[in-house]
């Protein structure tokens, strides 16, 4: 040991339970107090500088916004000179064309809202140019109320004092818009030297606090990034990890009641987890049992039977079977839901596209769909158990919704980033008030085209986990009566 004097170097002051001195002095002060003390000794330097930023912003603010308002004061008044030359041009043809006076009073009326409008942009626009061309456009307008005033009117200077009217009307507009562009400049530069100055003033203001910045901020962050942390990982189900918070008292106290939380929300998923098991596989067994009963029922083991026997045999094994795949739905979204682990390898979907239509013309081989499975290459890079959780109950959806002798399509497309597995059909599609609660456990909708006994309800839930699980997301197209289309995205890098 290294002695200074009589003081070990090694003997730091503790409390009773051995923990260093400073941390429990400053574990006696709240969050609002550590970061109060950490703004007055860092915002002190720099009061001057954010005052001044503050008024010289304010006052910019109010000029770019007086600026804008007279930029869209005269874009619009641009555009009502535009319209009304439009206007005029098109009561003066028909005027000339039918000699109807109400062309011509029309015509007065935009002639006089037209010359308001020039006048308002007489006094906005301040170049030579822009008056002269207003004054132009007056005269010009005048001018051609004259000709149409002509008993008859003269078509050839008509024409020529039209295409004039409409020449200055262009030339204003390009006028506006370069007054627009100007102004916008000269306001883009008035800002940017105010941005300099602040630039200045803060680099000559910051080196005396920045040092005090850094500490405070890291003795303040450091607590909050930690409860961060701990909140994501809850978030992410992840409630194996204990947690602890050292710091503000009241971020102590608050990482105290996460830890309760943790451990209770624990508890709680394990007993939801372990009855779910249990009584699943507990429900299992006598399935099974029933199902084969069935079966021995139906080959007439015990004796012939009656065809209303039979009828009632087929509605026993029906739902049984029903129950059956209610149960396996519920084992496999519990997985799923309670973050199975992926195990990424290579996987041939066209062998899994078969397997799963395989299964469902077996199930029903009256339906008769016709079907669609291609891509570009028959393996991907993915999970095979929840792969292929996601084609049974996508194509089982979609198998169930179709009608006798309609078509599903199974397509897979690789690209950079990305690779895309796309579900269709056409079915009746889902409802557009519906599309947005599909993925709801147990949802179904209002005109569902299923037998109720054939469904569970929890299909698209097991797909929608088994997308998260691989880092993917889901595009839901559909169209009521033209069929639904179920678009899922993953990446071609998987974590």
């Amino acid at each position: 040991m290294f002695h200074l004097g009589n003081a070990n170097v090694t003997d730091i002051p503790r409390d009773g339970s051995g923990r260093p001195r400073t941390k429990v002095l400053i574990g006696r002060f709240s969050l609002l107090q550590q970061w109060v003390a950490a703004t007055i000794l860092s915002v002190l330097p720099l009061l001057l500088a954010v005052t001044y930023a503050g008024l010289s912003l304010q006052q910019q603010n109010s000029s770019q916004r007086a600026l804008l308002e007279r930029v869209d004061r005269v874009g619009a008044e641009g555009g009502t000179v535009a319209e009304h030359i439009k206007e005029m041009v098109r009561l003066s043809r028909q005027y000339a064309l039918l000699q109807e006076a109400s062309f011509l009073d029309l015509y007065r009326q935009k002639a006089d809202a037209m010359a308001a409008s020039v006048n308002s942009l007489r006094s906005m626009l301040d170049s030579r140019e822009s008056q002269v061309t207003l004054e132009a456009l007056q005269d010009t307008a005048a001018e051609i109320e004259g000709v149409l005033f002509e008993e008859g009117g003269a078509s050839q200077d008509l024409a020529a004092s039209l295409q004039l009217l409409v020449s200055l009307g262009e030339g204003i507009a390009k006028q506006v818009e370069a007054y627009r562009r100007r102004a916008l400049m000269e306001g883009e530069q008035a800002f940017n030297r105010i941005v300099r100055q602040l630039s200045v003033l803060t680099a000559l203001a910051l080196p005396g606090t920045l040092g005090l910045m850094i500490i405070g901020n890291y003795m303040v962050s450091r607590p909050l990034w930690r409860l961060s942390q701990a909140i994501q990982r809850l978030a992410e189900q992840d409630w194996e990890v204990p947690i602890e918070i050292e710091g503000p008292a009241d971020l102590a106290g608050l990482g105290r009641n996460l830890e309760w939380m943790r451990k209770q929300i624990l508890s709680s998923e394990r007993q939801t987890m372990a009855f779910i098991q249990h009584v699943t596989h507990e429900l299992k067994t006598p399935i099974a049992a029933i199902i084969e009963a069935g079966s021995l029922l139906d080959e007439e083991v015990p004796g012939p039977l009656t065809s209303r026997q039979r009828s009632i045999l087929t509605v026993l094994r029906t739902n049984a079977r029903n129950l059956e795949h209610l149960i396996e739905q519920l084992l496999n979204y519990n997985a799923v839901s309670h973050g199975l682990l992926t195990r990424l390898e290579e996987v041939d979907i066209q062998a899994l596209c078969e397997v799963t239509r395989a299964r469902l013309e077996a199930s029903n081989p009256n339906k008769k769909p016709r079907w669609d499975i291609s891509g570009p290459s028959p393996v991907v890079r993915s999970d095979p158990r929840l792969l292929e959780m996601i084609l049974r109950n996508l194509v089982s959806n979609a198998f169930q919704f179709i009608p006798n002798g309609g078509d599903i399509a199974i397509q897979w497309k690789l690209g950079e980033d990305e690779w895309r597995l796309t579900v269709a059909d056409n079915g009746p599609g889902i409802a557009p008030d519906e599309v947005a609660h599909i993925y709801t456990p147990f949802f179904s909708g209002a005109n569902d085209p299923r037998e109720r006994g054939a469904q569970t309800g929890m299909g698209l839930s097991i797909v929608l986990e088994c997308v998260h699980l691989l880092n993917g997301w889901i595009e839901t197209r559909s169209t009521p009566g033209r069929g639904a289309e179920f678009i899922l995205h993953f990446p071609m890098s998987l974590r």
